[in-house]
C-alpha cells in the first residue's frame, strides 16, 4: 500500500500510484490534493479500500469495536468509582453493564432530537457518567466534545457555540452556573443534564434535568431505532471533537473519525503493552487527567480497541486529585499502568525522594520504595504532553520504573513517536510510528517535524484556513515543533511559533535554552526565556515550592530547593540569600557555555514569586501544562521592564 524510504535519517512515506474511487465523498490519502475536511458531514479516509489490503487493519466504527469487547470480555469489570464516602467501597461496572448504560443514554439523546452533526458537550470531572455520555453521543451519530472544567464562562460559551451544542452535561453547581450565564448566547442548546449531587430539583431551573430523568427519556426511542442509527455510521464519519488548549488564540476543534480513533488508539496501546511485557484481563489504572484532552481519552477511547486477551479496570479519582488526593487513590488502586504529565511525575519523584530521605535503607529495595506510594505493580509508565526533565527520568530509572516518553498532538490522536521497550533514549521522544505506512519527516530548511498516519485528524471543524496551514503539500501534518533525528530517535529542539528573534535578528529556540538552565538548576521549577525584539535574552525563573490545597503554591521551598541554602525555608528568604544568588549565577553561566552563539546567552534573570499554574485569572499553563507564552509579556511586564532597565524595547502586543 505504501513504501517507506529513509532520507537523511528520517522516514518518508511514498504514495502509491493509484487511488480508490469507491465513493466520491471519500478522500484517499495520499495522493489526493485534498488532505482534510472541515465540515462534520464530510467523510475522509486515510486508508485504501476497507483497510485490509496487504494485512492492514480493517476500518471499523466505535460501536463495532465496543460490540467486539462484549464478545471478548463482556463480564469483566471495566469501571470503578466510589459513589459515597472516600473510605467506602468501590462501585463496579462490567463491559456488559457499561454497554447497557451507553445504549440508554444514546436513546435518550435521540429522544431529545438533536440536529444531525451537532454536538454534545461535557463539562465535568472524570466519572462513569462522563464515559456513558461520551459514548452515547457517538452511538447516536452526534459529535462528543469535552470542555476543561477550568474554563471560564466565556471559554465554555465559545465551545458550546462553535460546536453547535444541543445538550451539555455538568456535574456540579459551579459548572452549571457557567452554562446558565452564557445560555442566552448559545441558540443550539436544548438541554442541560446535571448528574451531580447538588443538581437542582427537577423543574426548578428551566432546561435543567437530572441524569435519571434524562435516562428516562430513552423510553420514547426503541432499541431498533438506535440500531438503525448505529448501522448508518461509517468509519470515515466524524464522531469526536477535541478542542486544542488554546496556547495561541481561540481553541480549534480537532475532528476525529471512527477510524482515526480505532486505528490510532490501537497503535498507542500496542507500544504500551510491549513496555509492560504484555497486558492481561486484570490491568488497573487511575483516571484523573482531563477527559477534554486526547491524552486523558486513552482510557475512554483506547479501551474500545484493546486486544481480546486484555482489559483494564479504570478507577476514577476524586475531583481534587491534583490538589492532593491522587496519591491516596494510587495507593488504594495499585495501578499496573500509569500515565502522567511531567508535573505529576515530578510530584511523585519528590514524594519518593522524601521517603528515601526518611528511610535510606529502601534504596536497596526499589520495589518496596515504589510500594510506599502504591506504584510497585506498575509495569508500563508513560509521560507526555510537555517536556520532562532528564533528572526525573533518571530518578525513575534508578528505582526500576522507567518512564516511556510519548510524543503526539491532539491533531494526530496523541501518538506519532514513542520510546518503547528496547527502543528508548532519554531526552528523545522516541522513534516515529511506522505501522501500515505511517511515518514522519523533517521539513527541508526549517526542520519542522511532520507526521502522517491513519490517526491524523480529519481537519479543524469549520476552520478551512487553519486546516490548510496545518498540512503541507504532501499531506503531512505540520506539528509546529522543530527537531533532529539521531540514530532513529527524534529530539525536539524548539517550536516554530515560539522562536525568539532578537533586535539583532538572531533566531533563538527558547525550549532548548530553558532546558539547559533547568538541567543545571534542579531547585528551579520553571524557566521562561524573554527576548523577542530585545537586545539580549533574559530568563524568568520560579523555584520549587510546596503546593497549596487549591492547585497553587505556598511560599515554602520544596525539598530540592531547601538543599541549596539550609538557612532558607521560604521564597522570600531565598530571594535575599547570597548562596542562592551564587547557585543561580553558576547555573546560568553553565548553560551559556553550551549556547550556540553569544546572542543566545542569558544575560540577566528575575525570580518570580509562586510558580506557574493552569488555574487563576491569567494562568501561565494550559490544562495540559504547556506554557502559554503570550501571557508572560503582559502579566510580568513590570518585572521584564525592571530586569532590562534602560535596555528595554517595547513589545508589540
Amino acid at each position: 500500500m505504501y513504501r517507506l524510504n529513509v532520507v537523511n535519517g528520517h522516514i518518508r512515506v511514498i504514495a502509491p500510484a493509484t487511488t480508490s474511487a469507491e465513493a466520491p465523498d471519500v478522500h484517499v490519502f495520499p495522493p489526493n490534493k485534498k488532505h482534510y475536511v472541515t465540515n462534520p458531514w464530510e467523510r475522509l479516509a486515510r486508508y485504501e479500500g476497507d483497510g485490509t489490503v496487504k494485512g492492514g487493519s480493517k476500518a471499523i466504527t466505535i460501536p463495532q469495536a465496543f460490540a467486539q469487547r462484549l464478545q471478548d470480555v463482556g463480564g469483566v469489570r471495566v469501571l470503578a468509582q466510589k459513589r459515597g464516602a472516600r473510605d467506602g467501597p468501590w462501585t463496579y461496572w462490567t463491559w456488559n453493564e457499561y454497554y447497557a448504560e451507553v445504549r440508554v443514554a444514546a436513546r435518550a439523546l435521540l429522544a431529545l432530537g438533536c440536529a444531525k452533526h451537532s454536538s454534545i458537550n461535557i463539562l465535568a470531572f472524570n466519572s462513569p457518567e462522563w464515559f456513558f455520555a461520551a459514548a452515547a453521543g457517538i452511538f447516536s451519530g452526534l459529535l462528543t466534545a469535552g470542555i476543561y472544567i477550568t474554563n471560564t464562562p466565556e471559554g465554555v460559551e465559545y465551545i458550546m457555540d462553535h460546536s453547535k451544542c444541543g445538550v451539555i452535561f455538568v456535574d456540579s453547581d459551579p459548572q452549571l452556573q457557567k452554562v446558565l450565564a452564557v445560555r442566552p448566547r448559545c441558540p443550539n442548546l436544548k438541554t442541560i443534564v446535571h448528574w451531580g449531587a447538588d443538581c437542582p430539583a427537577d423543574g426548578s431551573v428551566e432546561g435543567v434535568m437530572s441524569w435519571e430523568k434524562f435516562k428516562g427519556l430513552a423510553a420514547g426511542v426503541s432499541e431498533a431505532q438506535l440500531d438503525d442509527c448505529i448501522a448508518g455510521l461509517h468509519p470515515d464519519n466524524a464522531c469526536y471533537l477535541s478542542y486544542t488548549s488554546g496556547t495561541t488564540g481561540q481553541p480549534k476543534a480537532v475532528m476525529y473519525s471512527h477510524d482515526n480513533v480505532c486505528w490510532g488508539m490501537s497503535r498507542l496501546l500496542k507500544v504500551m503493552e510491549d513496555a509492560a511485557g504484555g497486558f492481561n484481563l486484570e490491568e488497573r489504572e487511575v483516571s484523573y487527567m482531563p477527559l477534554s484532552h486526547i491524552a486523558g481519552n486513552v482510557q475512554l477511547l483506547g479501551a474500545f480497541v484493546m486486544p481480546p486477551h486484555a482489559s483494564s479496570l479504570v478507577h476514577f479519582a476524586f475531583p481534587d486529585a491534583m490538589q492532593g488526593s491522587l496519591p491516596g487513590t494510587i495507593q488504594e488502586v495499585r495501578p499496573t499502568h500509569f500515565m502522567g504529565v511531567p508535573r505529576v511525575w515530578e510530584k511523585l519523584s519528590l514524594g519518593l525522594q522524601g521517603v528515601l530521605k526518611a528511610k535510606p535503607e529502601l534504596k536497596s529495595n526499589p520495589q518496596a520504595l515504589r510500594g510506599v506510594l502504591g506504584l510497585e505493580q506498575v509495569r508500563s509508565s508513560t509521560t507526555g504532553a510537555a517536556p520532562i526533565a532528564r533528572e526525573i527520568m533518571e530518578f525513575f530509572d534508578s528505582i526500576g520504573m522507567p518512564l516511556y516518553e510519548v510524543y503526539g498532538m491532539t491533531e494526530n490522536t496523541a501518538y506519532s513517536h514513542y520510546n518503547q521497550a528496547g527502543k528508548r533514549m532519554i531526552g528523545s521522544v522516541g522513534p516515529a510510528l511506522t505501522d501500515e505506512g505511517a511515518g514522519a519527516k523533517l521539513a527541508t530548511g526549517t526542520k519542522e517535524i511532520c507526521t502522517w498516519s491513519r490517526g491524523v485528524m480529519m481537519g479543524y471543524m469549520y476552520m478551512p484556513e487553519k486546516s490548510v496551514d496545518t498540512f503541507d503539500d504532501e499531506g503531512f501534518l505540520r506539528t509546529g515543533d522543530i527537531g533532529d533525528v539521531i540514530d532513529g530517535f527524534t529530539m525536539i529542539t524548539g517550536r516554530i511559533k515560539e522562536m525568539l528573534i532578537t533586535a539583532g535578528g538572531e533566531n533563538c529556540a527558547p525550549v532548548l535554552l530553558e532546558e539547559q538552565i533547568k538541567a543545571r538548576l534542579p531547585a528551579v521549577a520553571n524557566v521562561v526565556m524573554i527576548g523577542d525584539r530585545q537586545k539580549y535574552l533574559i530568563a524568568l525563573i520560579t523555584l520549587k515550592l510546596e503546593p497549596n490545597a487549591t492547585g497553587g503554591f505556598t511560599n515554602k521551598l520544596a525539598m530540592q530547593a531547601l538543599a541549596v541554602d539550609p538557612a532558607c525555608t521560604t521564597f522570600e528568604e531565598a530571594q535575599k540569600s547570597p548562596i542562592w544568588k551564587q547557585y543561580l549565577d553558576q547555573g546560568i553561566e553553565g548553560a551559556n557555555t553550551v549556547a550556540v552563539s553569544r546572542a543566545q546567552h542569558t544575560r540577566k534573570y528575575a525570580l518570580l514569586a509562586g510558580d506557574f499554574s493552569p488555574v487563576g485569572e491569567t494562568p501561565e499553563l494550559t490544562p495540559t501544562m504547556k506554557l502559554k507564552r503570550e501571557v508572560f509579556h503582559k502579566k510580568y511586564l513590570d518585572v521584564i521592564k525592571a530586569t532590562y532597565g534602560d535596555d528595554f524595547q517595547s513589545f508589540a502586543f
